[in-house]
């Protein structure tokens, strides 16, 4: 186990050296991250149907929107002629984020899924809306990072097509820029889009560091199958309960507690309440909509909505409602903790902890200067 270990250790290193000199020759360099679009469906939206458009500012017609019906929707038949991409398109008691049109009467529909939670039945209003309105046909495609699937609430009844970003956009995306080849411009904005992608998928490693690890573990088969007798989450759950939540117990003034972190799917996350708070909360949380991937905001303890006037905390980048009657915010870099790889060694030695607490504190010192009263 010790030279397995050691040899994991010394390609993991190799990894780490290669990635800092691919920074030092410029190979990392990324528009799309340095404006910090990652949690930002709006945006994604805005680039993947700018692609898609054959109107489109990449003078390629139909070239993309056809690749992305080769890899996001096979089966679903879209005649191309006349075709329209719409941009946030009001629909009965909603926007679909991307409705893509065409002069046969089909429609697809592209609910784009990265942070934010569903809505009350979301899936099915668009569903209700397509059949009154395409007669030859739609499909609706709901598009997450991992390709998770919607809530209950928002898609019972509905028939929708999962897509995620790490395998069907990521994909996608390598086959434009083979299409590119010729267009130097397109093509490298296309690079660093897909390398954002990956970036946001926890797809870092190079396939060189990939396959010598992948070798290493052939070698070390019966290490490898003692570490596998351990799941990820009862490593994690080791992992937090030694290093994360001690620390959390301990911030000054505060009560730390968790709900359901580590049951199962589903609505879980842990939270901070000063003494005299009976229902208000700061929350890190994730909910069934968006499985494991976690936002920062204030909500109540018990279960029920805070029942108190929407005012929005500069501190959060997202509007109230009824959950998060002050807004709320992704956790952003360590918003998918609960699967990132490289968020351990960050709970081991104390930044994640750092990160939570700073976040907490900037919560706690604008309510204080606000002299907002918490239930």
């Amino acid at each position: 186990m010790e030279k397995f270990l050691r040899n994991v250790g010394e390609i993991v290193q190799r990894a780490k050296i290669a990635q800092k000199e691919s920074m030092e020759r410029g190979e990392l360099f990324n528009m799309f991250a340095a404006c910090r679009v990652n949690h930002c469906e709006m945006t994604h939206s805005s680039i993947i149907a700018e692609l898609l458009n054959p109107v489109g500012s990449h003078g390629q017609d139909t070239l993309y929107l056809s690749s992305f019906l080769k890899f996001c929707c096979p089966d679903f038949n879209l005649s191309l002629q006349g075709v329209k991409v719409r941009l946030e398109e009001p629909v009965d008691n909603g926007r679909v984020d991307i409705l893509i049109t065409n002069e046969d009467g089909q429609g697809l529909i592209i609910e784009n899924k990265i942070f934010a939670q569903d809505q009350h039945e979301q899936l099915k209003r668009y569903d209700a809306y397509a059949q009154k309105c395409f007669t030859k046909g739609y499909q609706i495609l709901y598009l997450t990072l991992n390709g998770g699937d919607a809530s209950e609430d928002s898609s019972k009844g509905v028939k929708y097509l999962p897509v995620s970003y790490e395998m069907d956009i990521k994909d996608w995306l390598e086959e434009c820029i083979c299409q590119s080849s010729r267009l130097p411009l397109i093509r490298e904005t296309l690079i660093q889009y897909q390398k954002h992608i990956k970036q946001l998928t926890n797809q870092v490693m190079e396939n060189k560091e990939k396959k010598e690890l992948l070798s290493t573990m052939v070698e070390h088969a019966d290490q490898v199958r003692a570490i596998y007798s351990i799941t990820w989450l009862e490593y994690l759950e080791y992992v937090f309960g030694n290093y994360v939540r001690p620390k959390l117990e301990t911030l000054d003034g505060l009560i730390y507690k968790d709900k359901n972190l580590f049951g199962g799917r589903g609505e879980r996350g842990f939270y901070f309440q000063r003494k005299g708070w009976h229902r208000s909360a700061i929350w890190v949380y994730t909910g069934r909509s968006q499985p494991d991937y976690f936002c920062i905001g204030i909500s109540n303890c018990i279960g029920d909505s805070l029942e108190v006037e929407f005012v929005k905390l500069d501190c959060f980048t997202k509007q109230p409602d009824k959950s998060w009657p002050y807004g709320w915010i992704p956790l952003e870099k360590y918003a998918n903790w609960y699967l990132d790889n490289d968020t351990i060694p960050d709970m081991i030695n104390g930044k994640f902890v750092e990160y939570v607490t700073a976040k907490v504190k900037e919560i706690l010192e604008e309510i204080d200067r606000k002299q907002i009263i918490m239930q």
